[in-house]
């Protein structure tokens, strides 16, 4: 099971982390969303996640963080 996952459109991503040793005590296991690469929100649960991203809308990500194929359009990159 992989701990790492994409929305269809390849926009979206959402990880599981670990955070120790914070500041403001948010030790523990988190789910981080991306949006085309830039860092969105750490979450703790499913319905905040779901506020974010449509969970059905999400698939595994057997890749790493692709370039956002929105700003690959917009740049003029091709062969993503």
């Amino acid at each position: 099971m992989t701990d790492r996952w994409r929305s269809s459109d390849g926009a979206w991503h959402v990880e599981v982390v670990r955070l120790t040793g914070t500041p403001d005590k948010r030790d523990g296991e988190w789910i981080r969303v991306r949006y085309c690469g830039y860092y969105v929100a750490d979450v703790n649960g499913l319905a905040e996640l779901d506020r974010l991203v449509p969970l059905t809308d999400l698939e595994e990500a057997l890749t790493g963080l692709e370039i956002c194929p929105l700003v690959t359009q917009n740049i003029g990159l091709t062969g993503q």
